[in-house]
């Protein structure tokens, strides 16, 4: 029975695709296929099977087919016939367009493309990033072997020459509603990636970062007290024990009123937009004073359930005019609420430093300070401080940016 169940699938598959071959000649009453139909079920008259429930076809002249409860629809043709490609496909595509036939220059593929970000980082490890490509493919024992293995030169150089991120023929448009459309889609992949990929320890930085940059760019920062200079300044979330970036916020300037990317760049509200990740986890962050306010640790507290320690500038509202007098080198002078303690710290003649916690609810003083006498909070915040520092440090020790002709 299995056997015979078996050929009539057969048979009916077959059926189907000589009655899709010629549409135009499909007849329009249900004799031809009755016909179909009582020869099919003489062959298997023996069985116990059910004869098939009569189906309402569909007319030849519509472009859809109909389901059984009379309304799903299955179009006869694709409604779309396009695949998804990437940028970089189609870049490849018109340079072969323009090109004579090469081994070098042929389509990719997904693990080609780790393949090419993988020797770029492997670049960026061995501090050759700068290093010209002969050398690095050199095979007079100076070059690298992986890189040779991996791929040709030539097609390393085609690859990386063609890498794009950013859709150019219909970038103006974009632009006129985002500044940081060159760079938007693969920038928000990147973050939702890091986010995924780790989970961070209890305590966690946030501070600003400027990678270097001397092209062309309406938003490109002057930092003189940063290493690079001239670069993009970016608002980073890192892990304070093992400096994993978890979140990143580039400054483009004032987006344009209807962008639906025009966001406050107050400190304040950027803040509020870095620590989304981890809300609600009781995680603690450590800002300077440049995010650090009072309201701010307010509303880490009240709505995303964090604590927060920093330094405070000395012209914040919030503090008592007594914490700025003079007063005995190496005193402190301590102030609480119900959450938010801040504490006065005089470290050397006509120095006062402020800070503020939510961490800390007591007046201790760090006995492994000694005769500094720093209060716990000073420590704690001099402790864990440092995580973007760190985290911009390794990025330029370990570049992976090449030169290019753009």
């Amino acid at each position: 029975m299995a056997n015979r169940m078996q050929d009539d699938d057969i048979a009916a598959a077959l059926l189907e695709e000589n009655v899709s071959e010629d549409d135009e000649n499909y007849p329009s009453d249900s004799d031809h296929n009755s016909d179909h139909i009582s020869e099919a079920s003489e062959s298997d008259s023996d069985t116990d099977m059910e004869d098939p429930e009569p189906v309402e076809e569909t007319p030849p002249t519509l472009p859809f087919y109909t389901g059984k409860d009379g309304k799903t629809k299955w179009y006869k043709t694709p409604p779309r016939t396009n695949v998804r490609t990437s940028i970089l496909t189609k870049k490849i595509c018109l340079r072969l367009e323009n090109s004579e036939p090469n081994p070098s220059t042929k389509e990719t593929n997904r693990e080609e493309l780790k393949a090419v970000f993988g020797l770029l980082m492997l670049a960026g490890l061995y501090r050759s990033n700068r290093q010209s490509i002969i050398d690095l493919w050199a095979n007079d024992g100076t070059g690298i072997e992986i890189f040779r293995n991996t791929m040709t030169r030539q097609r390393f150089t085609f690859l990386v020459n063609n890498l794009r991120f950013d859709d150019a023929s219909t970038r103006t448009e974009r632009a006129a509603i985002d500044r940081l459309t060159p760079i938007r889609d693969v920038f928000e992949v990147f973050v939702r990636n890091c986010q995924s990929a780790y989970t961070p320890f209890e305590y966690l930085t946030i501070d600003e970062e400027l990678v270097a940059f001397r092209g062309r760019c309406s938003f490109r920062q002057y930092i003189p007290s940063k290493p690079a200079k001239y670069g993009l300044k970016l608002y980073a979330l890192v892990d304070a024990k093992t400096f994993y970036t978890m979140n990143l916020e580039i400054y483009c300037g004032k987006q344009p009123d209807s962008s639906p990317y025009a966001v406050s760049n107050k400190p304040f509200n950027v803040v509020d937009r870095l620590v989304r990740c981890v809300s609600g986890s009781g995680r603690n962050i450590t800002m300077d004073n440049f995010f650090m306010s009072f309201e701010t640790v307010e509303n880490l507290l009240q709505n995303h359930k964090l604590t927060a320690v920093g330094t405070l500038r000395s012209n914040k509202a919030c503090l008592p005019t007594l914490f700025k007098a003079r007063r005995e080198e190496k005193s402190s002078m301590f102030g609480f609420q119900k959450d938010i303690t801040i504490v006065s710290y005089i470290p050397k003649p006509r120095k006062c430093v402020h800070m503020m916690s939510s961490l800390h609810h007591d007046d201790e003083i760090d006995p492994e300070s000694g005769t500094q006498r720093k209060p716990s909070i000073i420590t704690f915040y001099d402790s864990t401080k440092s995580g973007v520092d760190v985290v911009d440090k390794l990025s330029r020790t370990y570049d992976v940016s090449r030169n290019s002709k753009r």
